[in-house]
């Protein structure tokens, strides 16, 4: 029997200690498509998101248009995302799993990028990390694809101050799933 990951292990805990941070934004957001225009403009007024598509079946993607509704689409869950975790109870629960993070690393003796870093320091780099992931967010593929979507980690480096999204990590959404098309 394989081995759950860390992640794996945690994600009921996760999910649950969230739970009440996505229900407020739900009683939120009472008009959808009032809430939809200001979100997706707020989202694309603080940074470039880049989305790109297969629709043609090509191996090639396709950059869409920031005005297309595919885009818009796909940029409102991301912006939704974000802002649960900007939220001061979702900046507390990502200080709070990061710390846990890097003790159960250190605990293995496996390599982190905090560095020896105070623990009192983790707030005002969940802050540096979201304010980085806002502006310059993971490029986004629509695809056709098994499952709703995956994110892959690239190696960025080391230092926590030259991370960038774009290079880490690229996020992929199943289109048909997405878009029912």
């Amino acid at each position: 029997m394989p081995r759950n990951t860390f992640a794996q292990r945690r994600l009921p805990v996760l999910l649950a200690s969230q739970q009440h941070i996505y229900e407020m934004l739900l009683r939120q957001i009472s008009k959808p498509q009032q809430n939809f225009q200001v979100l997706s403009s707020t989202m694309s007024s603080n940074r470039h998101l880049r989305i790109f598509s297969d629709e043609t079946g090509d191996v090639q993607q396709a950059e869409l248009s920031v005005n297309s509704t595919r885009h818009r689409t796909a940029e409102l869950p991301i912006d939704l995302g974000l802002r649960v975790h900007e939220t001061p109870e979702g900046k507390d629960f990502l200080v709070m799993f990061a710390i846990k993070f890097i003790k159960a690393r250190e605990k293995k003796k496996k390599r982190h990028t905090y560095g020896d870093r105070s623990f009192d320091e983790m707030p005002q780099w969940i802050d540096y990390f979201l304010t980085i992931l806002r502006r310059d967010f993971p490029h986004v593929y629509l695809r056709k694809m098994e499952g709703e979507g995956m994110v892959v980690r690239y190696n960025w480096g080391d230092s926590m101050t030259s991370y960038d999204p774009t290079v880490a990590a690229e996020l992929s959404l199943n289109r048909t799933v997405c878009f029912f098309s």
